[in-house]
């Protein structure tokens, strides 16, 4: 723990090892806790506390996680009661930081909205094929942490990776029709204050026990046999799917290991759902984006590794938090309250 001070008046009980971008925004979020929320006690983390967090009690009387935008708790509500698209509340939702309510409070208001399709319009690199929302699919053309969950027949998923506890899940998901009338796919995942995506928990398993692999084994050794990857060897398809898309990749990044050990392997898992929902004839073709916070820079690294990796991909695309908060305020009257609570609460500047 790390204690940070503000004007040399108040001080925050904060994880130690924040990059300067994450301190501003915690000690921003604590204060909205404090002023706004009315709540001053701190949360326990293996027994440390910790001002970014609840307590066990206030959790247990708060159905939501408090952050969520008063505005759509109807819509938010009726979602988690269905029962195809109801999505998992994460373990730190309740966390004053999480990415996974700060990207429904993004994009819930918006999607639910009737100005949806000309906001979208006007997102940079929103797919370029893009027309309006499909209403008939998913709930009510969106859902959160998707996995193919209405059409995949194997409760494993596409990739045969998905569990209780674990599995490739897309933070958002729009349906949308293109300007061809065929059904296509918007899948994006969503950073706030994160430093880098999630690495791979294949690499970092106790039971793999053949690390050295990794290491030493580039995109066409793994393509060529899959048993150098701990990932097929528990029975996931992430090679079996590359074999079968050879240009999706290239076959090298330089390295001579697998390019995916790092954060790149979150980026990695997403395109592969978007090649599986295409294959799999639900969509006619599947974008994936990532959209950050717009100061948070550090993924900058990773992304640009990404794109270098997958060539000109058209299908993949980042933009920031404001560009779709800027979108909704010119294309939307009655979404004005929304983006003032939403830059007060996740801009701190």
């Amino acid at each position: 723990m790390s204690m940070e001070t503000k004007g040399n008046v108040k001080e925050y009980r904060v994880p130690a090892g924040l990059s300067d971008f994450q301190k501003r925004m915690y000690m921003h979020l604590i204060d909205w806790k404090h002023s706004v929320l009315g709540e001053k006690e701190p949360g326990e983390y293996r027994g440390r506390l910790y001002d970014c967090l609840f307590t066990d009690q206030y959790i247990q009387e708060h159905p939501f996680p408090p952050l969520i935008y008063a505005g759509i708790l109807w819509d938010y509500d009726e979602m988690q009661h269905n029962r195809m698209f109801a999505y998992k509340v994460h373990k730190y939702a309740y966390h004053m930081a999480s990415s996974q309510t700060a990207c429904v409070n993004l994009f819930m208001p918006v999607l639910s909205s009737f100005d949806a399709d000309e906001i979208l319009k006007h997102v940079p690199d929103v797919p370029a094929d893009f027309v309006r929302i499909d209403r008939k699919r998913l709930f009510d053309g969106y859902c959160f942490e998707y996995w193919g969950q209405d059409f995949v027949p194997s409760r494993y998923g596409v990739l045969g990776d998905h569990s209780t506890g674990a599995g490739t899940d897309s933070d958002v998901a729009i349906a949308y029709i293109n300007d061809k009338g065929e059904r296509c796919l918007w899948i994006i995942e969503h950073k706030l204050t994160e430093q880098e995506f999630t690495t791979c928990g294949g690499y970092r398993s106790k039971a793999n026990q053949q690390k050295h692999l990794c290491r030493c084994s580039g995109i066409s050794d793994l393509v060529a046999d899959h048993g150098k990857c701990h990932y097929s060897n528990i029975g996931y398809r992430y090679w079996d799917i590359m074999k079968k898309n050879p240009d999706a990749f290239r076959t090298e990044d330089g390295t001579g290991r697998c390019p995916f050990i790092g954060g790149m392997n979150q980026l990695w898992r997403n395109h592969l759902l978007a090649l599986q929902y295409v294959a799999g004839g639900r969509y006619a073709s599947v974008t994936f984006s990532v959209v950050h916070h717009r100061d948070n820079d550090a993924l900058n690294e990773t992304l640009a590794a990404y794109r270098k990796l997958i060539g000109p991909d058209v299908l993949f695309s980042t933009f920031t938090n404001e560009d779709l908060v800027v979108a909704a305020e010119r294309h939307s009257e009655s979404l004005g309250d929304w983006a003032k609570w939403y830059r007060k609460l996740y801009f701190y500047k």
